[in-house]
């Protein structure tokens, strides 16, 4: 008999406990995961598996949900396939993001009784077939992988095709996240939402603000970064090319970005030649606190291949390890150990698998300068007509024809912005001047002047 999935935080154990009772004593049979390790590779073959089998989410919408990262990437996941999401609300107060768009049922405890009752409506409206057709319930407990009738392992090539949907469910919903505004909350929905269930066949396309060959970046030759390096016109060139490679960029540069697109890039390649293509492995440092060595930590980042990577590492399989935010990384531990210098030593002691690592020009050369063989390529901060053609882009290409806004909303926000037709003219006689790096200080340098103009800003009588 197929199941609804409980998505839910093990701190609202309490509260699913009762729900579970009490939907079952109504004939609605429920699934939620109680052996496996949250994050280990177990975790995501049985999640894999529950969500799969089921006709239905139960997302328990509280805030321990909203702080979950295991939590987000099951509701994550069956969003990508399909599956039809009921939110509910035990706190009247709090509404997630997950759930902005849909009509979460309150089950609170003095609305408990009539959310069972919706809850379990709702349920039974649903068609009672997996969501993945033929897709069967894990097992009752969470067994190690062991072999076939034939006495073969599990096929790694399926744990590969698998791995790369869990990735790009994740970096699909980090790049929303990194660039997508809402300006404008879509009206409430009273049925269960079902996603495009073609997502993953598709590759999860979203309209990046910020392309590839949108990008201004340049390769930097040795350690010269007082000077300006060679253009580059697509970034996933050099990043290709270069084995190892340090992404430099100040704040809000687009360094995180940057390595989500090559991370989706690398996984629709790999998608395309699961059998001999590296495999992108995205690696926030910023959550590396040291509770575990750094190894392990990376490790965490392999999802489901977490155990079988071994065998494919032994079979030549290469990782392309994409690491962001160095600065943003705690640098001690609490046991006082340096994790910068075990980062370091890790990408040091890498022989076969590719990386790239993201941070800012400083920090590459206080902690990364000793690293030899890495390329080095630098993001240009965003100037104003890139400012301004993201907006006309995303409010003219995508907005408008939403009905989500006006393309005339869109030249409210860039005057809200202080931009106007003066600054793009004023930005061009900057960089007529080769002086684009002062555009953004606090006087007009006495030699940036446009052409045919025979005095300076500071001449005597020109403010009048």
């Amino acid at each position: 008999m197929t199941h609804a999935f409980i998505s839910y935080s093990r701190k609202d154990t309490d509260f699913v406990n009762r729900l579970e009772r009490d939907l079952n004593a109504r004939g609605l049979l429920t699934w939620r995961d109680i052996h496996s390790i949250p994050g280990g590779a177990k975790w995501f073959r049985r999640i894999k598996s529950g969500l799969e089998s089921s006709y239905a989410m139960l997302y328990i919408d509280t805030p321990n949900a909203e702080y979950s990262e295991w939590v987000e990437k099951e509701f994550l996941y069956g969003a990508a396939i399909g599956l039809p999401v009921i939110p509910v609300k035990i706190d009247a107060g709090f509404m997630s993001l997950h759930t902005i768009n849909l009509n979460p049922i309150l089950c609170d405890e003095a609305n408990y009784a009539v959310g069972l009752v919706k809850i379990a409506a709702e349920l039974a409206a649903l068609p009672k077939k997996p969501v993945v057709p033929g897709a069967l319930p894990p097992p009752e407990q969470a067994d190690d992988a062991a072999p076939d009738e034939s006495g073969r392992l599990p096929d790694h090539a399926q744990e590969v095709r698998d791995y790369l949907k869990w990735l790009l469910v994740k970096t699909h919903a980090d790049l929303r996240d990194a660039l997508y505004v809402r300006l404008q909350a879509a009206p409430e929905r009273s049925a269960p939402r079902a996603p495009d269930p073609d997502a993953f066949d598709s590759g999860l396309d979203i309209d990046f603000e910020m392309g590839f060959d949108r990008l201004a970046l340049e390769r930097i030759q040795g350690e010269q970064f007082d000077r300006s390096g060679e253009e580059v016109t697509d970034a996933r060139l050099p990043l290709h090319e270069m084995r190892r490679a340090i992404l430099l960029g100040e704040p809000g540069a687009g360094k995180t970005t940057t390595l989500l697109q090559l991370a989706v890039d690398e996984a629709r390649q790999a998608q395309a030649k699961p059998e001999t293509a590296r495999l992108p492995v995205f690696v926030p440092l910023r959550e590396f606190d040291g509770r575990q060595v750094f190894e392990d930590f990376v490790s965490k980042r392999l999802y489901n291949l977490q155990d079988a990577y071994p065998d494919l590492h032994s079979a030549g399989r290469l990782l392309l390890l994409l690491l962001d935010a160095l600065n943003e990384m705690p640098r001690r531990g609490a046991d006082g150990r340096d994790l910068v210098a075990e980062v370091r030593d890790y990408l040091s002691e890498s022989d076969k698998n590719a990386w790239v690592v993201s941070c800012r020009v400083r920090d590459y050369q206080e902690e990364l300068s000793a690293l030899r063989d890495a390329g080095k390529v630098r993001l240009k901060p965003l100037d104003p007509p890139r400012i301004y053609e993201v907006i006309r882009r995303r409010f003219i290409g995508q907005f408008a024809p939403q009905g989500i806004a006006t393309a005339e909303d869109g030249e409210k926000l860039w005057q809200a912005m202080y931009g106007s037709d003066g600054l793009l003219k004023a930005w061009n006689v900057f960089v007529a001047c080769g002086r684009a790096d002062a555009f953004w200080g606090d006087h007009w340098p006495y030699d940036v002047k446009a052409p045919r103009v025979g005095f300076f800003w500071d001449t005597p009588g020109y403010g009048d």
